[in-house]
């Protein structure tokens, strides 16, 4: 959250850089999140194929960015219940991922220990290498899956709104998502958006995604979190 908070949008310039669409300060600041992640863990050997996604969502007066790494999502709801998503998820599947990852070295594939999961990233031909196994093509930190062409650099999008015409803003983490669509989460949410409840809704989403895995998937969880913004005028 510290290298989040260096993002002041007080500052001048910064403001003025993303509204004039140059994300040149994202960029930048995701950058130094990993070289500082390399620095600190390559070091004490920890973590080296382990890392972080990340999915940020900045409110201007008149436009939302979205900015995504990973397989987090955000979500608005409209006042007609209409809902925009913010940001893809980053998966190997999708094409552009798909062919950095095999140019780097990488194959796309359900591994022995998830045939039924998500495809994951593995090396092609090397028995000797079986590190990886990760199921997003970007992330922060991993720095086994960096050599099979995982990056770090977020996906940024720019969405004009009225925040008049907005019931609320979504954002959680994949395993909420992983059995929920966008429908659902909303309906589950909007009772509590009428009582004007935030906590009451996100104790409810995450609830329901625990109930859901247990039946799903009762030998694991996957990380349930969310933030829930209401917009009331």
């Amino acid at each position: 959250m510290q290298y989040f908070n260096k993002l002041n949008l007080k500052n001048e310039k910064i403001y003025e850089n993303l509204c004039n669409n140059n994300y040149e300060e994202i960029f930048n600041l995701f950058s130094e999140i990993n070289n500082k992640l390399h620095t600190k863990y390559s070091k004490e050997n920890i973590c080296n194929n382990s890392g972080s996604t990340a999915n940020i969502v900045i409110l201007f007066k008149e436009k939302i960015l979205s900015v995504n790494l990973g397989h987090s999502k955000s979500i608005i709801i409209y006042k007609d219940d209409k809902i925009i998503q913010l940001n893809q998820c980053h998966t190997p599947e999708i094409e552009e991922e798909k062919i950095r990852i095999e140019s780097n070295g990488g194959v796309i594939k359900s591994d022995v220990w998830a045939v039924r999961g998500p495809k994951r990233i593995c090396y092609k031909n090397n028995e000797t290498k079986k590190h990886s196994g990760l199921t997003v093509s970007r992330s922060l930190g991993d720095f086994y899956s960096e050599q099979l062409g995982v990056i770090s650099i977020p996906e940024v999008k720019e969405y004009d709104v009225d925040y008049n015409d907005i019931k609320m803003i979504v954002i959680a983490t994949d395993g909420i998502w992983e059995f929920l669509t966008n429908e659902k989460v909303r309906d589950i949410i909007l009772p509590y958006y009428e009582e004007n409840n935030i906590s009451g809704g996100i104790n409810k989403l995450i609830k329901v995604g625990n109930k859901i895995w247990s039946v799903k998937n009762p030998h694991y969880i996957d990380d349930l979190s969310a933030i829930i913004m209401f917009f009331k005028y």
